[in-house]
């Protein structure tokens, strides 16, 4: 599990990125719900975006690569526009609690965790795996 913000700095209808480890992903808050992608282009391997926290088009309805213009649905990160229309990003699993926003991959497999959600029941998953970190 890896700690990746606070709740209130992914705000509604706005893309942030992140780095756990050598990974780069960025997550994309849409109605409520956080979606989660390594960033990485299907098309050529690269980076989606060349400014900082900067993942949607002008619109905030797409997920957009700058470098070559193609565009991908924010809610299942398939491409429905460019020159890897039909294929998707890389989803990651994100959760979200009363701490913020985590992730669940493993840095030296760097594929998502196996993870069992009724296995913690009573308490913050952010805060078990992160229990010495500061608040705010």
């Amino acid at each position: 599990m890896h700690f990746l913000c606070p709740s209130s700095d992914l705000r509604e209808g706005h893309s942030r990125g992140f780095n756990v480890g050598n990974t780069q992903l960025f997550a994309v808050r849409r109605l409520g719900q956080v979606y989660l992608y390594r960033n990485r282009c299907p098309h050529r391997g690269i980076t989606l975006n060349w400014q900082a926290d900067t993942f949607l088009d002008s619109s905030a309805q797409l997920i957009a690569c700058v470098h070559h213009g193609a565009q991908f649905l924010i809610e299942s990160g398939e491409c429905v526009a460019g020159p890897c229309e039909g294929e998707t990003l890389e989803a990651l699993n994100c959760l979200e609690d009363t701490q913020g926003l985590c992730s669940r991959i493993d840095l030296y497999r760097q594929a998502p965790i196996d993870f069992n959600p009724l296995a913690i029941q009573t308490y913050s998953v952010c805060q078990h795996f992160y229990p010495l970190r500061n608040r705010h």
